[in-house]
């Protein structure tokens, strides 16, 4: 049979013609023979058979980069899974999945989901001057007042505020911070690979690099924390456009009453998330001294879902890379 398998041949062993090495008639490969029949023999196996078949194996460990020996036993399974997972390879892993089996090749897999993907610089001449101190909660900030948020679990970047903060939260607060590299001009986002090695330690907020030999500081290190995916598209940021933020639409209204004469039923007209009520309005009280009123309600699901369908669901995942 084509492949492997060698082909049969005629050869006079002791003054008798026998095949060698004596393939199973029907299937063409190697037999025990029959055990209940000694006419029926098993098949020997040569010795170029054994050498074409090592000689293959040894030919795809080397093409994949390894080299062989005749004492591993593993080494045709770690070159395979090896050149599926190479250094660099991303595995997320979701609940109750158990950690990654390629994590028993050579080499490390680290949990990636805190590392840096993402650098934000901006040339050094652009950097802040003086000293930027830590975000550290229950601080009194003056009026643009640079701080280096730094969690472990998030990403670290330099905030300015917009006015003068007493006693900060446990984290910053959107309101009173923007974030510098959404202000501040020529921000690049540029990815680990171009700046360092993979299996260097990250950058820190404030560190001094090369990139297309000038000098930048980093003002953000972005990691894969905390955050959804999304496909690019629609009004999603570019590619490699940084991070999006999470946004709602403007809460407005405005409302107006004219009262020709007190005791009278109002008119009024309402816009946005305002609404008056017809039947209050024409049914005015007395509040004291003679002045009239009327309700006037508040409704942001005109402008906002509620409710549960506007609860966002998600399932955290975990990123492991082989990094060496």
């Amino acid at each position: 049979m084509a492949g492997l398998y060698p082909d049969d041949k005629i050869i006079n062993m002791f003054g008798t013609d026998v095949k060698y090495p004596g393939l199973d008639p029907v299937t063409q490969k190697f037999s025990d023979g029959d055990f209940s029949n000694p006419l029926i023999k098993p098949s020997y196996i040569p010795a170029e058979t054994f050498n074409l078949i090592l000689d293959n194996i040894e030919g795809l460990i080397r093409g994949l980069g390894f080299s062989p020996n005749n004492k591993d036993k593993d080494q045709l399974f770690r070159a395979i899974a090896d050149s599926r997972f190479p250094i660099g390879t991303f595995y997320r892993q979701g609940p109750d999945e158990d950690e990654p089996k390629e994590r028993g090749l050579p080499g490390n897999w680290e949990q990636w989901s805190y590392r840096a993907i993402q650098y934000e610089i901006i040339p050094a001449a652009s950097y802040p001057t003086g000293t930027i101190s830590k975000y550290v909660q229950g601080s009194n900030i003056s009026a643009n007042t640079y701080c280096i948020y730094d969690p472990v679990d998030s990403d670290r970047q330099i905030l300015k505020s917009k006015n003068a903060i007493t006693s900060t939260g446990s984290q910053p607060n959107p309101i009173e911070w923007d974030v510098l590299s959404d202000i501040a001009s020529g921000v690049i986002r540029v990815g680990r690979k171009k700046t360092h090695a993979l299996t260097e330690d990250d950058y820190i907020v404030g560190d001094t690099i090369q990139y297309n030999g000038q000098d930048y500081r980093v003002i953000g290190v972005l990691n894969w924390a905390g955050k959804f995916s999304a496909i690019e598209g629609l009004n999603r940021r570019t590619f490699n456009g940084g991070i999006q933020k999470d946004a709602v639409r403007e809460i407005w209204g405005k409302t107006y009453a004219v009262d020709s004469e007190l005791g009278r039923p109002m008119t009024a007209s309402e816009f946005g998330v305002f609404d008056i009520s017809t039947t209050e309005l024409n049914s005015i009280f007395t509040i004291g001294n003679n002045i009239k009123a009327a309700w006037w309600f508040f409704y942001n699901n005109r402008l906002l879902l509620t409710a549960s369908e506007h609860i966002v669901r998600n399932l955290p995942i975990r990123i492991w890379r082989r990094y060496i």
